[in-house]
């Protein structure tokens, strides 16, 4: 039996032959082109900055173009930024200006959340008033009244806590996808201190939340993390 003959390589002409062909169709012959994105190099995006007290995390988005802050702890008013004018110290308030802006017309083409740390104390305060109205019944037979005493059970106030990121965080992404605004959100570190079996143990710097819950759906929600 006659043995296969193998295909000629291409030349380099060939090739630029071939592909000046695929150039000239143009989109006519693109029957995926109704399903296709090129993608946007400008598209709004989010991020993350998270370090010690004083490092410059706010500082460094406050040089954004047209970016409004969300001021849930001191510090920013210090900065000559546009930003709400008093501190935020609920997470009603939070949400009612979150949806101001995703809902009026304005200027700001970034928002700032300064910081994740000060707003988990507003999200844990917001789960606390309704647990005191609700309580969640325990399976030891008592009931729990506060983030703290659901961690007595599986940690499940951590559970509770994220769900309440998730939620904070899909409501920063409307600003994205309905009003092309770039979200960034600033947090503390704190040292971990992590056992080493091999060796002395170590110490590494995480985002300073409640629970690795939080801090995942957080990390996992921002395209760039600083």
């Amino acid at each position: 039996m006659a043995a296969k003959k193998a295909d000629r390589p291409l030349d380099r002409e060939e090739l630029r032959r071939r592909a000046r062909e695929l150039i000239s169709r143009g989109d006519d012959d693109n029957e995926m082109l109704v399903d296709t994105s090129k993608g946007d190099p400008e598209a709004p995006y989010s991020c993350l900055a998270y370090g010690p007290p004083g490092v410059g995390k706010s500082s460094f988005f406050a040089r954004s173009r047209a970016v409004y802050f969300l001021p849930v702890e001191p510090g920013v008013n210090q900065i000559r930024v546009p930003q709400y004018r008093n501190e935020i110290d609920s997470l009603d308030l939070l949400y009612s200006i979150v949806e101001k802006l995703r809902a009026s017309r304005h200027p700001y083409e970034a928002v700032c959340l300064d910081s994740a740390s000060a707003t988990e104390r507003l999200l844990i305060a917001a789960i606390d008033e309704h647990l005191l109205k609700v309580p969640v019944k325990l399976r030891s037979g008592g009931s729990a009244k506060s983030v703290a005493e659901m961690n007595e059970e599986y940690n499940s106030g951590y559970a509770a806590v994220a769900d309440e990121w998730h939620d904070l965080l899909r409501r920063l992404d409307r600003l994205r996808t309905e009003h092309a605004m770039n979200v960034f959100v600033t947090a503390h570190a704190k040292p971990e201190t992590i056992k080493n079996v091999e060796g002395p143990d170590y110490q590494k710097y995480t985002i300073d939340l409640n629970g690795t819950k939080a801090v995942q759906a957080l990390v996992k929600w921002s395209e760039y993390t600083l």
